[in-house]
């Protein structure tokens, strides 16, 4: 049926000297793409990316008192309750009224959006008799609900009964020094008919403004942090803020490839959110302390549901999904037929004066966390990533391609160490024979390719730290250490989870398998006494349906994974529930969303954690070089390279092949230029913790610490003055006791 092709053998000559010319060609020396310019001092542009002088207006509650309330007596003072919608409002030290609805008779709300913004609690349900699972919205006011409300120490309860949906649950709010906590205990959840719970919002106008009536914001840990100033009502925005914490929750996806799943902005990695009502003055900070894993943070946004801006949490049962019925790709949706274990607990802390503000919050959340950790060093630590080998697919063979042995990496740190460049930490990708890309999940022997044991030994002593780098979660294709039917987690269409990717196809694990990987990758190289930079396991949250290991579950299979790690082990982004478990952070974000509606980015991470070795993206990779360093220096963040022995070109035809700089003998310079410029600022707040941070004037921003230095910025192109003292521009000043101790760098060279 089929005709055989004869392939002469001069062909096959031909052929294989044609690659062998291209090798050669393609094997000159060749330079990587230049750095951009440090001395070019580029305009400085005020956006969302910044953050902006502070509105130090003097706020005033616009919220009037309730009539007729009950009094209630607790730690926290006298709290006033409105038993029909169970709200409550309180005055802080500042005698500001907080209330935990809206001055609903100014807002120009309809009588049932009233009962809304009043309601102390929302629910949607879905109607398991319809079809099509219609779901229904019901609130405190509802017709027909009814509560029991009784006083409790330091608060009060309700056992509340929608009226549509004849759901019941347990509402507990007690008001201690603590702050205010509220509770929707799961076990206290019923649902008697057709209808079960699918999310719940508690409180959702607390601190909510009507359009710019108070001076404020309020504040989202979006990426590194953002803010939302209170502002006129906006008809053209086009949606609200709705963003799960910890990342989109991908077992309930119905898309077979992952990497078409476009990624929305930047990730929330802690469960916390904030409003301030005059900065340095009123300020109420939220965090999440049970169900986060299964939580939204919303943001209602003036002119888009009402003239109001509110933040708050949301907490979601149970998803209806698609579940696909044959390989044509039809699907029928299908609801979750069992309730997501949420055991709800927010605790709101109100602050007042000088901590009323996102830097009060984050000092707050540092210490609700127990992080008492603090980095201390002469001169800050660089971190130096390196690639040793990468596979890719061939012709007839799997290519091997060398980019950095052990003997070179070696090297490239005693070369730093001779320009004067001591702190190095090391990470080191790709030491297998497998190679970077394809070696996951299981890790075992040093690559001969590379030079061995003896001179992976050798390079080690270039550095203080070296990580070998990792992924335990990610399953690839290439690799043999795994079974694809016993060891795949499962998305609950029983799909597995996939991403296709060029060369591979990667797959999760099942928690277990990645412990167990861990463990015996770990173990062959505990001889070395090196650290573990791992990927994807300090951001990424999933559940395994057909094990049973549901998101709450999967984070204490991490958490307990990390805490009884005998090594150092780093993570490439971390969230909030692993911050403890961790010698350092890489990749650390440096920027939010930047959504139109999101006013500034503020450092809120940064902060809370300060006393933890961060280190930045690769500036490898950065645009403006000067504004990217000013950041790291404004946030205290370390700089990272990724560098090379040979060119990236090198990794054409790779899965690395959007790396396009990282030669050592290219990037050197700037490695010390850049290295120097961060230096010089943070070298002086060694074991020291931010306290302040401030923005005198646009462009112009000043971060206190507590050792009593102050490192002030000027982001802008031109010469900034503070207390009378010079700052160049795209520079800072170190100052201590108005002691100058840093007068900045160099004048910048326009050429």
């Amino acid at each position: 049926m089929f005709r055989r092709v004869n392939i002469h053998f001069p062909f096959i000559v031909v052929l294989m000297m044609a690659f062998l010319m291209a090798g050669l060609a393609f094997g000159k020396e060749m330079e990587d793409e230049p750095l951009p310019n440090f001395w070019k001092i580029s305009k400085y542009v005020d956006s969302n990316r910044q953050t902006r002088p502070e509105d130090l207006s003097p706020a005033k509650s616009r919220v009037p008192p309730f009539e007729n309330p009950t009094l209630i007596e607790t730690e926290m003072g006298t709290v006033y309750l409105d038993e029909e919608a169970l709200a409550f409002q309180f005055y802080n030290e500042n005698n500001y009224l907080w209330s935990s609805t809206v001055d609903y008779e100014n807002g120009n709300l309809t009588s049932n959006w009233v009962k809304r913004v009043r309601s102390a609690v929302h629910i949607e349900s879905f109607n398991t008799a319809s079809v099509n699972y219609a779901t229904t919205e019901e609130f405190v006011l509802s017709d027909g609900t009814t509560k029991k409300t009784k006083i409790i120490d330091n608060g009060f309860e309700s056992r509340i009964t929608f009226g549509k949906s004849r759901i019941s649950l347990l509402l507990r709010v007690t008001f201690t020094r603590e702050g205010i906590l509220v509770e929707v205990p799961e076990e206290e959840i019923e649902e008697p008919g057709s209808f079960v719970l699918g999310s719940l919002k508690v409180y959702p106008f607390f601190g909510g403004v009507l359009e710019d009536s108070v001076p404020g914001y309020v504040f989202v840990p979006d990426g590194i942090g953002a803010l939302v100033r209170y502002r006129k009502a906006d008809p053209s925005v086009i949606a609200n803020y709705k963003k799960e914490i910890y990342g989109r929750d991908l077992g309930y996806v119905a898309e077979t490839d992952l990497n078409q799943i476009l990624r929305d902005g930047n990730q929330i990695h802690a469960p916390v959110f904030g409003f301030v009502h005059g900065v340095n003055q009123n300020a109420v900070f939220g965090n999440i302390l049970s169900g986060a894993e299964y939580g939204n943070l919303n943001i209602y946004y003036a002119g888009k549901t009402t003239a109001y801006t509110t933040v708050f949490p949301e907490f979601v049962y149970r998803r209806a999904y698609r579940q696909p019925i044959d390989r044509a790709g039809n699907a029928i949706s299908l609801l979750q037929d069992f309730r997501n274990k949420v055991d709800v607990k927010v605790l709101y802390t109100p602050l007042a004066g000088e901590d009323a503000n996102y830097v009060g919050m984050a000092k707050l959340y540092r210490e609700q966390l127990g992080l008492d950790k603090r980095r201390v060093y002469s001169d800050i630590p660089l971190k130096l990533e390196t690639i040793g080998l990468e596979k890719s697919p061939g012709v007839l063979f799997h290519r091997t391609t060398v980019m950095t042995r052990f003997e070179e990496f070696g090297s490239i740190a005693s070369d730093l160490r001779r320009e004067g460049l001591n702190n190095l930490l090391g990470v080191y990708f790709g030491y297998t024979d497998s190679g970077m890309t394809w070696s996951a999940p299981y890790y075992k022997g040093l690559s001969g390719k590379l030079g061995g044991e003896k001179a992976f030994r050798k390079m080690l002593e270039g550095f203080e730290d070296v990580y070998l780098a990792g992924d335990f979660v990610r399953a690839g294709s290439k690799a043999s250490c795994f079974n694809t039917f016993r060891d795949l987690a499962k998305k609950i269409n029983d799909q597995n989870y996939v991403y296709e990717n060029w060369t591979d196809t990667k797959y999760l694990l099942k928690h277990r398998k990645t412990r167990e990987l861990f463990e015996k990758s770990a173990n062959n190289y505990s001889e070395y006494g090196i650290g573990w930079a791992l990927q994807t396991i300090g951001e990424m949250l999933y559940s395994d349906f057909r094990s049973g290991v549901l998101l709450e579950k999967a984070k204490e299979a991490y958490i307990d994974l990390l805490k009884e790690a005998d090594m150092r082990v780093a993570l490439y982004v971390a969230n909030a529930y692993l911050w403890k478990e961790i010698d350092a952070f890489f990749h650390f974000p440096m920027y939010s969303s930047q959504y139109v509606q999101m006013s500034d980015t503020v450092p809120f991470l940064a902060i809370v954690l300060n006393g933890l070795p961060l280190f930045g993206t690769n500036a490898n990779f950065y645009p403006y070089a000067r504004d990217e360093l000013l950041r790291l220096i404004d946030f205290g963040v370390f700089p990272s390279f990724l560098v090379t022995e040979k060119s990236s070109k090198y990794l054409k035809d790779t899965e690395l092949e959007s790396i396009y700089c990282s030669r050592y003998v290219d990037l050197k310079p700037a490695i010390i230029v850049y290295y120097d410029f961060v230096n010089q600022a943070l070298r002086h707040v060694s074991s020291a913790l931010i306290t302040g941070r401030t923005v005198p004037e646009t462009g112009v921003v000043r971060v206190d610490y507590d050792n009593g230095v102050s490192i002030i910025l000027n982001y802008t192109e031109t010469s900034k003055f503070y207390s009378g003292l010079e700052i160049l521009p795209k520079n800072y000043l170190v100052l201590k006791a108005g002691e100058v101790l840093y007068a900045g760098y160099p004048e910048a060279n326009d050429e």
